[in-house]
């Protein structure tokens, strides 16, 4: 067929230059002269030379449909990590720390803190799933006579399934996930982030780290922003939050953020209002006794004594507890600035009893490799009857990138932190402000 098709091009091409079959004459019964003859004859040789041309986009064409069927026979890519090869869909990162602290009770020691390996599958357009595992603190195990030490801890982070009702608009998960309070906590993660150490309102985990519920979620292009919103119902942190409690030990809790592009190049603006509401457990006094400290010398002679208050424990459980934050990330060129607030309030026994926090930080990006960042966190820990004084840690450090997943960190936290004896020594000559700092280095890498 092709070939027909050549050559009805090709006598098209000689009629038009007036060739003749009748004898080897043109229209007017005169032999074509030299000049027609090579005329002809370039005429054939670029009609040769489009026919290649053709060939061989049509090879390439059929090829490339090749590679495509190809491709998508294959199973669904992980959501992360779209450099990776294909072979690979199993992803995740670990890290690795070490230590040194002024305070003289703290260890200097090195510490392999998490290896997290995830799996994220598309099962078709409208569902989705992702499992998440960890293993944390792991060391090397020593035995001491009939006792193993060194083993670390195996947690499931997250495993949920999305199902898409409304593209990403009305987005429905159930499972385990973490908990979308805040920005930092749900999103960040050691290979993302200069800083070593996560901000303190996150290693209190004033909401839950992590919530097993239900959660809705989706984003809408406003047209001055991109707004998100989500809802979700889970587990409480209540002093039983598995058991059959007619779920009056669940949490109720909720996020909703604008993101704002600005007029520099990968340039934005994002703020976050959340809530929370849920049940906690906590252990209170409800009286209070005492008891007589005896006070000896370097000899061991009894120089004095004085007495000490303490409480009377009662346990007491599912408290309910009301949260809210604010969260601002602001990114301009190389620079970007976070800041996150949470207060919570608990209504116990001995009145509402407080517990807030919040960090503003700030870092620099240079050379396209590096990142410094400076840190102030403060934390006011009244979660207890008395008010034990404020916790503030400022930080600084230094990342380096050689290449997308893989970093480098070094960086020191001074802590300041108000009391450190037990909350229920309530003489205040017993009572002191510790000043120590920490300075640690640690490697990510995220595969």
């Amino acid at each position: 067929m092709k070939r027909m098709k050549w050559l009805l091009i090709a006598l098209l091409t000689l009629s038009m230059s007036g060739f003749s079959f009748a004898g080897g004459y043109g229209p007017d019964n005169t032999r074509p002269n030299d000049d027609d003859d090579r005329e002809l004859a370039r005429a054939l040789n670029d009609l040769d030379r489009q026919r290649a041309k053709t060939d061989d986009l049509e090879k390439k064409v059929d090829d490339l449909t090749t590679r495509l069927s190809e491709i998508s026979s294959k199973e669904p890519r992980s959501a992360e990590m779209d450099y990776l090869d294909e072979s690979f869909p199993i992803h995740g990162y670990f890290t690795a720390l070490y230590s040194d602290s002024s305070y003289p009770q703290a260890d200097q020691t090195f510490d392999q803190e998490t290896v997290n390996i995830w799996y994220t599958y598309q099962l078709n357009e409208t569902f989705n799933f992702h499992g998440d595992v960890a293993f944390k603190h792991g060391a090397e195990i020593s035995v001491d006579n009939s006792y193993v030490q060194g083993v670390g801890d195996l947690d499931v982070v997250e495993a949920w399934l999305d199902t898409r009702l409304i593209e990403d608009k009305l987005v429905l998960r159930c499972g385990k996930f973490y908990t979308p309070f805040g920005d930092w906590a749900p999103h960040v993660r050691p290979y993302m982030s200069s800083s070593i150490f996560d901000p303190l309102l996150v290693r209190w985990s004033i909401p839950t780290l992590t919530n097993t519920g239900i959660q809705e979620y989706g984003k809408i292009d406003t047209g001055i922003g991109i707004l998100s919103q989500c809802i979700y119902v889970g587990n409480g942190k209540g002093y039983s939050p598995h058991s059959m409690d007619e779920n009056s030990n669940k949490n109720l809790g909720g996020r909703i953020g604008l993101e704002c592009s600005l007029p520099w190049e990968q340039s934005s603006v994002t703020f976050g209002v959340n809530g929370y509401i849920g049940r906690d457990s906590r252990i209170f006094f409800a009286g209070q006794g005492q008891y007589s400290v005896v006070v000896v010398d370097a000899t061991g002679n009894v120089i004095g004594s004085y007495a000490v208050g303490y409480p009377e424990y009662v346990t007491q459980t599912d408290y309910e507890e009301k949260i809210w934050g604010l969260d601002l990330k602001v990114k301009i060129l190389d620079f970007t600035l976070k800041a996150e607030t949470v207060k919570s309030r608990n209504n116990a026994i001995v009145g509402h009893v407080w517990k807030d926090a919040w960090f503003l930080q700030g870092a620099y990006r240079f050379l396209d490799k590096f990142e410094v960042y400076y840190r102030h966190d403060f934390g006011n820990d009244d979660f207890r009857y008395e008010d034990s004084g404020d916790i503030k840690i400022d930080s600084v450090g230094i990342a380096y990138w050689p290449i997308e997943a893989v970093v480098f960190k070094a960086g020191i936290d001074y802590y300041d932190i108000g009391a450190t004896l037990p909350y229920y020594l309530t003489l205040d000559e017993v009572k002191d402000d510790t000043n120590y700092h920490v300075a640690s280095a640690q490697v990510a890498v995220k595969f």
